[in-house]
């Protein structure tokens, strides 16, 4: 490993140490050959073995998915704090696609994320405040992408829910509760979601 173990206690550096070596038997040559040469420049190397050693999750992860893990290292956004709104517009360009399901799509994208606020959080580049923003900016965005591919699949099943009074279409709403609805979540936190219509009444198919 050519990132810099000097800052870490003897201890820690052996998880570090063994991670990598993990990270690159799953990666083909050339990628791993590239992710040598990624972690050997800085900041990278300086950052690189504090983080494999004190999160499992990244750990694990760069095994999983070494090429996201690549593209991280050296695409810049470890070292770049994101804008409010690229959260969802950027889960909106992968769901936008339409060759992957879903249901993948949100999972790789809150990984790649989640990876990211990590990093950033255990590299002290960012502040608690950004950490907390940034995990509840994600978890809105995959509940908003997903309320919306859920409730497009429902209404071509089960027809347009409809108010008993108005009419009218009725769009689900989520509402969020604790961490969440404070924009406060952090990186293990669940989350507690109430789901309602603005008014009460039923779908417009025969098909209930």
């Amino acid at each position: 490993m050519q990132a810099d173990l000097t800052q870490l206690p003897p201890a820690l550096g052996a998880v570090a140490r063994t991670a990598w070596e993990h990270i690159l038997e799953r990666a083909p040559a050339p990628l791993g050959e590239a992710l040598a040469a990624a972690v050997a420049a800085e900041p990278v190397a300086s950052q690189l073995p504090r983080v494999l050693a004190c999160s499992p999750f990244v750990a694990e992860l760069g095994r999983r998915r070494p090429a996201l893990l690549l593209e991280l290292l050296v695409g810049g956004e470890l070292q770049e704090t994101l804008a409010e709104n690229a959260f969802r517009a950027g889960l909106r360009r992968q769901l936008s696609r339409g060759d992957t399901e879903p249901g993948a799509v949100l999972r790789r994208y809150r990984q790649r994320h989640m990876l990211r606020i990590i990093w950033r959080d255990f590299c002290r580049l960012a502040d608690t405040l950004e950490t907390v923003r940034d995990t509840s900016l994600l978890a809105e965005a995959c509940i908003a992408e997903a309320l919306a591919s859920c409730q497009a699949a429902l209404e071509q099943r089960f027809g347009v829910p409809r108010g008993r009074l108005s009419g009218q279409r009725q769009q689900l709403i989520v509402l969020a509760m604790g961490k969440l609805g404070a924009r406060e979540l952090n990186v293990s936190s669940d989350i507690d979601l109430i789901f309602a219509y603005p008014e009460a009444g039923e779908t417009d198919s025969e098909t209930k």
